[in-house]
């Protein structure tokens, strides 16, 4: 999983149902003036995001879901604004996060337990050829997320002459695992990435454990993804 880490939203495609989610009422409350109006309360609880929970490895991950977005369950928790033709094989367009625990025993066989481990599976995969062919990703940078060590870096994948994708990579770190959270647009979306992630993010729990209440003010505004260099 770790070698498709940079482009793995562009390469899973979803199923058509999302029947796998788990999900519970959505705190927030109605912004209805008349409670008596059946219309606008419907009208408003259409708009407000959902919470969902679902298993992810053996972790369980809760987070947002937009209004009208949809999710799928399939190897890991995704969660796509617009859905892609699974018939013609093209990715969704729009925003699409994919939530997922990688096996990290092999990358990092030894570390320590002072060390931000989330930042050292970035750290890896940025440094290693073999997980960033084609891919331009600017240094990996650490941040806090609530309690936890956590690390995130952007990336830049395609061809600029053709269709090109733009991301963020964040990574948090629970205890000896790492949830990681790849979130990425065509370049043509790609400016919508920075409001995005703290509306799906601020609440995000591990095994029903909030890391925070809002999401930490740690990505630059706006993002600045890095250009992709041609290979010879």
């Amino acid at each position: 999983m770790l070698k498709r880490l940079p482009i793995v939203t562009v390469l899973v495609f979803f199923a058509s149902s999302c029947g796998q989610i788990s999900s519970t009422p959505s705190p927030i409350p109605s912004a209805a003036a008349n409670s008596n109006d059946a219309t606008a309360t419907a009208a408003v609880q259409e708009d407000a995001p959902e919470w969902i929970e679902t298993q992810v490895s053996d972790l369980e991950v809760g987070a947002w879901l937009p209004a009208h977005w949809q999710a799928d369950t399939t190897n890991g928790l995704s969660m796509v604004e617009h859905m892609g033709s699974i018939h013609n094989g093209q990715p969704s367009h729009g925003i699409t996060m994919y939530i997922f625990v990688p096996d990290i025993s092999e990358m990092l066989p030894d570390v320590d337990e002072s060390e931000n481990l989330a930042y050292k599976v970035l750290e890896r995969v940025a440094a290693s050829p073999e997980h960033v062919h084609g891919i331009q990703i600017n240094p990996p940078r650490t941040f806090i997320w609530g309690t936890r060590d956590a690390a995130y870096y952007l990336y830049t994948y395609g061809d600029p002459a053709h269709e090109q994708f733009h991301g963020v990579v964040l990574a948090v770190t629970h205890d000896h695992e790492v949830v990681v959270i790849s979130v990425m647009a065509p370049s043509s979306e790609a400016s919508r990435i920075r409001g995005a992630i703290p509306q799906i993010l601020h609440g995000l729990s591990i095994d029903k454990q909030r890391l925070s209440e809002a999401f930490p003010e740690v990505l630059p505004d706006p993002l600045v993804f890095p250009d992709v260099v041609e290979q010879s």
